[in-house]
Protein backbone atom coordinates (compact mmCIF):
# COMPACT_ATOMS: atom_id res chain seq x y z
CA UNK A 1 0.00 0.00 0.00
CA UNK A 2 1.83 3.26 -0.97
CA UNK A 3 2.48 5.17 2.09
CA UNK A 4 1.86 9.27 2.68
CA UNK A 5 2.11 11.26 5.33
CA UNK A 6 -0.37 13.15 6.93
CA UNK A 7 0.26 16.85 6.10
CA UNK A 8 -2.16 18.32 8.33
CA UNK A 9 -3.71 17.58 11.87
CA UNK A 10 -6.98 17.01 10.61
CA UNK A 11 -6.31 15.06 7.60
CA UNK A 12 -5.48 11.49 8.83
CA UNK A 13 -9.16 10.20 7.10
CA UNK A 14 -8.03 11.93 4.00
CA UNK A 15 -4.60 10.57 3.81
CA UNK A 16 -5.54 7.09 4.38
CA UNK A 17 -8.17 6.75 2.10
CA UNK A 18 -5.90 8.21 -0.56
CA UNK A 19 -3.34 5.37 0.09
CA UNK A 20 -5.87 2.68 0.21
CA UNK A 21 -7.65 3.49 -3.35
CA UNK A 22 -3.80 4.12 -4.31
CA UNK A 23 -3.52 0.63 -4.24
CA UNK A 24 -5.50 0.16 -7.62
CA UNK A 25 -4.97 3.04 -9.48
CA UNK A 26 -1.80 5.04 -7.95
CA UNK A 27 -1.08 7.78 -7.83
CA UNK A 28 -1.40 8.44 -3.89
CA UNK A 29 -0.65 12.05 -4.27
CA UNK A 30 -3.39 12.81 -7.31
CA UNK A 31 -6.07 11.13 -5.21
CA UNK A 32 -5.36 13.03 -2.19
CA UNK A 33 -5.17 16.50 -4.04
CA UNK A 34 -8.58 15.21 -5.78
CA UNK A 35 -9.85 14.46 -2.43
CA UNK A 36 -12.02 17.02 -0.12
CA UNK A 37 -10.37 19.56 2.58
CA UNK A 38 -11.72 17.48 5.88
CA UNK A 39 -13.60 19.89 8.48
CA UNK A 40 -11.64 20.98 11.32
CA UNK A 41 -12.40 18.10 13.52
CA UNK A 42 -11.59 15.68 10.56
CA UNK A 43 -13.68 13.64 8.32
CA UNK A 44 -16.39 12.11 10.76
CA UNK A 45 -17.44 8.35 10.06
CA UNK A 46 -20.18 9.10 7.28
CA UNK A 47 -17.74 11.36 5.58
CA UNK A 48 -15.06 8.70 5.24
CA UNK A 49 -17.64 6.55 3.87
CA UNK A 50 -18.79 8.70 1.80
CA UNK A 51 -15.68 9.60 0.22
CA UNK A 52 -14.19 6.08 0.29
CA UNK A 53 -17.41 5.14 -1.69
CA UNK A 54 -16.56 7.90 -4.63
CA UNK A 55 -13.26 6.45 -4.58
CA UNK A 56 -14.60 2.72 -5.65
CA UNK A 57 -13.85 1.68 -1.57
CA UNK A 58 -16.55 -0.03 0.77
CA UNK A 59 -15.91 0.62 4.25
CA UNK A 60 -17.96 -2.77 6.00
CA UNK A 61 -18.17 -2.18 9.57
CA UNK A 62 -16.83 -5.40 11.68
CA UNK A 63 -18.26 -5.16 15.00
CA UNK A 64 -17.37 -7.41 18.27
CA UNK A 65 -19.80 -10.52 18.04
CA UNK A 66 -21.54 -8.90 21.74
CA UNK A 67 -21.63 -5.42 22.80
CA UNK A 68 -18.70 -4.18 24.52
CA UNK A 69 -18.41 -1.25 27.17
CA UNK A 70 -15.52 0.33 28.43
CA UNK A 71 -11.46 -0.20 28.77
CA UNK A 72 -11.27 -2.29 31.51
CA UNK A 73 -8.74 -5.08 31.85
CA UNK A 74 -11.70 -7.44 31.88
CA UNK A 75 -13.13 -5.74 28.72
CA UNK A 76 -10.26 -5.87 26.81
CA UNK A 77 -9.12 -9.20 28.08
CA UNK A 78 -12.33 -10.71 27.44
CA UNK A 79 -13.14 -13.82 24.71
CA UNK A 80 -15.62 -10.98 22.89
CA UNK A 81 -12.31 -8.91 22.16
CA UNK A 82 -9.77 -11.48 21.33
CA UNK A 83 -12.39 -13.08 18.70
CA UNK A 84 -13.25 -9.14 17.60
CA UNK A 85 -8.95 -9.21 16.93
CA UNK A 86 -9.04 -12.31 15.45
CA UNK A 87 -11.28 -11.47 12.83
CA UNK A 88 -9.06 -8.46 12.56
CA UNK A 89 -6.41 -10.39 11.62
CA UNK A 90 -8.31 -12.84 9.38
CA UNK A 91 -9.43 -9.51 7.37
CA UNK A 92 -6.12 -8.35 6.72
CA UNK A 93 -4.55 -11.84 5.68
CA UNK A 94 -7.04 -11.81 3.42
CA UNK A 95 -6.26 -8.79 1.75
CA UNK A 96 -8.55 -6.48 3.31
CA UNK A 97 -6.76 -3.69 5.54
CA UNK A 98 -8.68 -2.58 8.06
CA UNK A 99 -9.73 1.04 9.69
CA UNK A 100 -9.70 1.42 13.03
CA UNK A 101 -9.54 4.99 15.37
CA UNK A 102 -6.88 5.41 17.27
CA UNK A 103 -7.18 7.66 20.52
CA UNK A 104 -3.73 9.30 21.39
CA UNK A 105 -3.52 11.55 23.84
CA UNK A 106 -2.42 14.57 21.78
CA UNK A 107 -5.55 14.65 19.78
CA UNK A 108 -8.82 13.54 19.51
CA UNK A 109 -9.50 10.54 17.34
CA UNK A 110 -7.03 9.29 14.60
CA UNK A 111 -7.57 7.01 11.82
CA UNK A 112 -4.67 4.44 11.01
CA UNK A 113 -4.49 1.18 9.28
CA UNK A 114 -4.49 -2.42 10.10
CA UNK A 115 -2.20 -3.75 7.03
CA UNK A 116 -0.70 -7.11 8.62
CA UNK A 117 -1.26 -9.53 11.13
CA UNK A 118 0.73 -12.34 12.60
CA UNK A 119 0.87 -14.36 15.82
CA UNK A 120 2.70 -11.38 17.74
CA UNK A 121 0.50 -8.80 16.84
CA UNK A 122 -0.16 -6.39 13.81
CA UNK A 123 1.13 -4.05 11.39
CA UNK A 124 -0.50 -0.50 11.29
CA UNK A 125 -0.12 2.02 8.75
CA UNK A 126 -0.15 5.32 10.95
CA UNK A 127 0.11 8.53 8.52
CA UNK A 128 1.82 10.24 11.57
CA UNK A 129 4.49 7.97 11.81
CA UNK A 130 7.61 7.52 8.96
CA UNK A 131 7.26 3.58 9.02
CA UNK A 132 4.78 0.86 9.85
CA UNK A 133 4.15 0.15 13.67
CA UNK A 134 3.54 -3.05 15.59
CA UNK A 135 1.04 -3.42 17.81
CA UNK A 136 0.50 -6.37 20.28
CA UNK A 137 -3.04 -7.46 20.47
CA UNK A 138 -3.56 -6.05 23.92
CA UNK A 139 -2.34 -2.77 22.26
CA UNK A 140 -4.62 -2.65 19.74
CA UNK A 141 -7.32 -2.97 22.10
CA UNK A 142 -6.23 -0.38 24.36
CA UNK A 143 -6.55 1.72 20.94
CA UNK A 144 -10.08 0.73 20.43
CA UNK A 145 -11.53 0.23 22.88
CA UNK A 146 -12.57 3.97 23.57
CA UNK A 147 -15.02 3.59 19.90
CA UNK A 148 -16.54 0.49 21.25
CA UNK A 149 -14.13 -1.76 19.25
CA UNK A 150 -15.04 -0.27 16.06
CA UNK A 151 -13.17 -1.29 12.67
CA UNK A 152 -14.50 -0.71 8.99
CA UNK A 153 -12.95 -3.37 6.75
CA UNK A 154 -11.77 -1.87 3.25
CA UNK A 155 -13.06 -3.74 0.17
Amino acid sequence: MPRLSQKAANDCGRTILASLAARKSGGAEAIYAKLPKPPVAGYSLPQLAEEAAKLGLRLSPLIPASPLEGCDQNVKNSPAVRAHLRTIADSVNAGSPVIVIKRPARIAAHYVVVVGADDRGFSIYDPLEESLVRSSSAELAENICAIAYLALKVQ
